[in-house]
């Protein structure tokens, strides 16, 4: 009797040990937050291991001028103008390539344009290259083209002599500049140039 008593009492503890699961512990991760069941309190945080999901910081900048195809591109936030150009095809024919920095990190939100030959020439080649370190931050050290000379405006990125001289004659024949957009109504100062020294010009 007693060894038919101790049978049954083997098989109820087996059969209570598969179902509680002989107090195992469950342990649940995600990508952003823990949660932990167990019923061993020894598992501590360093024990548990999961994965921050993060998106690529990128930047949106709109690519123009003698590009094969213009448009709006998205790119890394560490890009350079070199991967817009390439974004937007390289250049088209009749690129100035050479003119505008590739080494040089784009921003969000801006637009690159790209000239084309016909509207720079090799002296605005040479003096954007004098010029492209010096740096004007406040509106007193500004160029007033209203006022300056010859040799002052060539200090312009993209500005040589024979430029410098079409913004005096048509200063004078003028009478002045109302606005710093004005500098487009002269011959050989088109967008691109423009776009170079607006940030280094002032009609005050």
């Amino acid at each position: 009797m007693r060894i038919k008593t101790l049978i049954i009492y083997i098989i109820i503890t087996v059969l209570a040990f598969f179902i509680t699961g002989c107090g195992s512990e469950e342990l649940i991760i995600t990508n952003s937050k823990e949660e932990i069941t167990a019923e061993d309190s020894s598992v501590s945080e360093d024990d548990i291991q999961y994965t921050d999901e993060t998106e690529n910081e990128s930047v949106c900048v709109y690519v123009c001028g003698a590009v094969v195809n213009e448009g709006v591109y998205y790119l890394d936030a560490s890009a350079r103008k070199e991967e817009a150009l390439f974004a937007a095809g390289g250049y088209a024919e009749g690129a100035a390539s050479g003119y505008i920095n590739l080494a040089e990190k784009v921003t969000d939100g801006e637009r690159i344009y790209f000239p084309f030959e016909n509207e720079i020439t090799e002296s605005d080649m040479i003096s954007d290259n004098i010029s492209s370190d010096k740096e004007i931050n406040s509106e007193s050290s500004k160029v007033n083209i209203n006022t300056a000379g010859k040799e002052e405006l060539m200090t312009l990125p993209g500005i040589g002599e024979s430029k410098a001289q079409l913004i005096i004659d048509y200063r004078n024949e003028n009478s002045g500049f109302d606005s710093i957009e004005e500098l487009m109504n002269i011959d050989g100062i088109k967008e691109g140039i423009f776009n170079k020294i607006k940030d280094y010009v002032t009609v005050v």
